[in-house]
């Protein structure tokens, strides 16, 4: 009821048990690689999860037990590493309708010999439905390497912001909407008003932005760096860098080493936008 900040010196604290987040949790470290949660613990679960009132989690599991009013919300944590150390397919934060919280100053680092499993994700966000859902976060200055990929939604998330955020090392680092089935409870629209600004991505072997379903997302002041060549260099592109499949998204000042046209002499797509005109 006090409201405790948990102020978390420098150090590395290993871990072999998810940490699970309630509401109106506020956890400070000493700053990036300097306090460290260092995961050493099994396959398949995220090292960080979110939890409603009742201190139950809300998804996959005991779904109706998460309402509007006891979701996890107003959460603060800012200045640490996440460090996934052991496990090839664990997350490093599983959002399960978080609202109304800030993430800052937080890297995380994915196991960098795992093969691109799915379902390996820096953070995936969640919604139980299109009113209980993963809204109005905000990730400032935020890392996030050696995962599938970096950002994850496939479900009705709302207005969440990454600004300043770094990207590099992954399969494919902003993923939205893929898998999304709309007719099903929580998958109506897929994503929307989900912002990307002053983003860098880097070393991304597929796309740095791609867009299934959804709409109303927008990435601005975004640049690209050895993205979409599958490893093989900037010479030798093979997907478009930004991939929007579905029309009411929105890319602007896009920063990106790729040309119209490379040694191979074949131009390749920059971005690859559905519109409706």
């Amino acid at each position: 009821a006090e409201r405790v900040v948990l102020n978390l010196l420098p150090g590395v604290y290993n871990i072999v048990r998810t940490i699970y987040i309630p509401s109106y949790a506020t956890i400070i470290g000493a700053g990036i690689d300097k306090t460290i949660i260092n995961y050493v613990g099994v396959n398949d679960v995220p090292v960080f999860q979110f939890v409603n009132d009742t201190s139950t989690i809300g998804h996959p599991s005991s779904i109706n037990s998460t309402l509007g009013n006891n979701q996890p919300r107003e959460i603060f944590i800012k200045g640490l590493t996440i460090n996934n150390s052991v496990s090839i397919s664990a997350n490093g934060m599983q959002m399960d309708a978080v609202r109304d919280s800030i993430f800052e100053d937080i890297k995380i680092n994915g196991n960098s010999n795992s093969s691109f499993m799915n379902g390996h994700y820096g953070i995936e966000l969640n919604a139980l439905s299109d009113i209980v859902t993963c809204e109005n976060n905000k990730f400032k200055n935020i890392t996030i390497n050696g995962f599938t990929n970096a950002i994850y939604a496939k479900q009705d998330i709302l207005n969440n912001t990454f600004e300043n955020g770094f990207f590099y090392d992954l399969k494919q680092a902003v993923v939205l909407g893929m898998g999304a089935n709309l007719s099903s409870t929580g998958e109506l629209f897929g994503p929307r008003q989900t912002h990307f600004i002053n983003c860098k991505f880097y070393n991304v072997k597929q796309h740095a932005v791609y867009i299934d379903k959804g709409y109303d997302n927008f990435i601005n002041d975004i640049t690209l760096s050895n993205v979409g060549n599958d490893g093989a260099g900037v010479s030798s592109p093979i997907y478009p860098q930004i991939y929007f499949n579905v029309y009411g998204n929105n890319a602007s000042h896009i920063i990106s080493d790729r040309s119209e046209e490379h040694t191979s002499g074949t131009p390749v797509t920059l971005i690859y936008l559905v519109c409706r005109l």
